[in-house]
């Protein structure tokens, strides 16, 4: 077989191949069902309860919330997403538009400081989700899964901190410890 063209140049993607089952399975950035891979065996889990015969929906990719580069994206497919999402950022205001970007990169710096103030997130989250009108259960925040994941971990430290402060509270000389905001006493 002969290919024409520049192999070089040919854009492919990492996870190219054939199944022909999972073909079947349509885009949407409200996905009800995630697949993950091992080697050459693809695995399609359901990420929700779905009822018989509905259509399954999982990510092309990973959905931006930003209209214009998730249709350049999905060009590749031949189609246009007309999910919640897509649909809320196609019809944004620009000022809007700009005022997410711009607290999502303030976000995602706050989130890999290297003394993380989990104050000054949550405030930025605030923030953020007030440039939405719907709830975040109609209309998924899906740029910021990643900060809340990452919130969700440093929780999952300030309580296994205090886990052990507890354990060493009759311990004299550990009476007092130093963190970085504040002294915590036990």
């Amino acid at each position: 077989m002969l290919l024409e063209g520049n192999i070089a140049e040919t854009k492919m993607h990492h996870s190219t191949g054939i199944w022909l089952k999972a073909s079947k399975v349509n885009h949407s950035c409200m996905a009800n069902c995630k697949r993950s891979f091992i080697g050459d065996l693809q695995i399609i889990r359901a990420t929700q309860d779905i009822l018989a015969n509905t259509e399954l929906f999982f990510w092309y990719r990973e959905p931006t919330c930003d209209y214009a580069d998730m249709k350049k994206e999905m060009q590749h497919w031949g189609f246009e997403c007309t999910c919640n999402i897509c649909d809320e950022s196609k019809n944004l205001v620009k000022d809007i538009s700009r005022k997410r970007k711009t607290l999502l990169i303030g976000l995602q710096r706050s989130i890999k400081q290297k003394h993380v103030s989990i104050e000054r997130v949550e405030r930025q989250l605030k923030v953020y989700e007030a440039t939405f009108k719907k709830p975040a259960t109609e209309l998924p925040r899906m740029s910021v899964f990643n900060i809340y994941i990452a919130l969700s971990k440093f929780y999952g430290k300030t309580q296994q901190l205090k886990n052990k402060l507890r354990d060493v509270k009759d311990k004299p000389r550990m009476r007092m410890w130093k963190t970085r905001d504040d002294e915590m006493m036990v």
